[in-house]
């Protein structure tokens, strides 16, 4: 029992000489979330806190964020490596880590899973931030990566088709969506010819049940970055529901379609996500 007191006493004084005001950002999700949670990073140290990574439910070593030469010298030096080793606190053995964490490391977890939750403003607490933020006020405080900045469009239309973990809102009412988004960039086009590419997670079902009411064509074996640069350089992009392809949106400079609201239960979702110059297209 003295032993295991001694041992807390010294990670405690541990904590508080190389933890002040720290604030670990956990990687939780994919492409899309992790850029909105080191958005999050860039935010927490805008007011006043020391950022570190976790990565204990990084399941994969090659995480393809990382593939961005900008994010990975921002990320890799900051993230606590040995946190891959560990228990997530939204994990199977969530509450055992939530007791550690406060209990003995006297580190704040601050869990909001809402898909546009907030981020802690008071100094003084060193935190564990788990949660997703899809907030245009911190995605507005990532600085561009240059390998996002194309100078030049394309001209073409790309299409996300996002089903996935999405499946249940990809079908029949976005389909609707997509085609809306069509008729209405060929009605203000109609001298242009324009190729349509789909961009999906699911390549079979966007070739056998997919109606955009035009010919298009699925883009195939492109990896998460190619499809997300494919996406940028659209002359016009239609977004689905999905923080990736609302990412591809944010950096491009064509015309961007968003289905309204942007969360399909919550009307005012719009307001905190989408920038004024999208294109809203209602969606159900």
């Amino acid at each position: 029992m003295l032993f295991v007191q001694n041992f807390e006493k010294k990670l405690i004084m541990v904590s508080r000489l190389f933890r002040q005001n720290i604030a670990i950002i956990s990687i939780v999700s994919g492409f899309g979330n992790n850029l909105f949670q080191i958005a999050a990073a860039h935010t927490m140290e805008q007011r006043g806190f020391k950022v570190r990574f976790d990565v204990s439910n990084v399941k994969s070593k090659n995480l393809e964020i990382l593939e961005v030469p900008e994010i990975a010298n921002f990320v890799r030096p900051k993230t606590l490596t040995l946190s891959r080793y560990l228990p997530s606190i939204i994990g199977k053995h969530g509450k055992l880590v939530h007791f550690f964490i406060k209990k003995v490391l006297r580190i704040h977890p601050w869990i909001d899973l809402k898909s546009n939750g907030d981020l802690p403003v008071q100094l003084g607490q060193n935190y564990l931030i788990t949660g997703y933020w899809q907030r245009l006020s911190i995605a507005k405080n990532l600085p561009a990566p240059h390998y996002f900045q194309r100078d030049t469009v394309r001209q073409k239309v790309a299409l996300h088709v996002r089903r996935g973990d999405m499946h249940s809102n990809i079908q029949n009412p976005m389909d609707d969506y997509f085609r809306n988004c069509v008729m209405t960039i060929l009605k203000g086009n109609l001298e242009s010819n324009f190729n349509f590419f789909v961009y999906t997670d699911d390549p079979l079902y966007c070739l056998t049940h997919l109606d955009l009411g035009v010919k298009f064509e699925v883009v195939l074996g492109g990896s998460t970055l190619e499809d997300f640069v494919g996406l940028i350089e659209a002359e016009y992009l239609i977004m689905s529901r999905s923080t990736y392809s609302w990412w591809a949106g944010f950096f491009s400079k064509g015309e961007v379609f968003v289905p309204s609201p942007w969360e399909n239960s919550q009307d005012g979702s719009d307001i905190e996500c989408c920038p004024e110059n999208w294109i809203k297209i209602p969606c159900r």
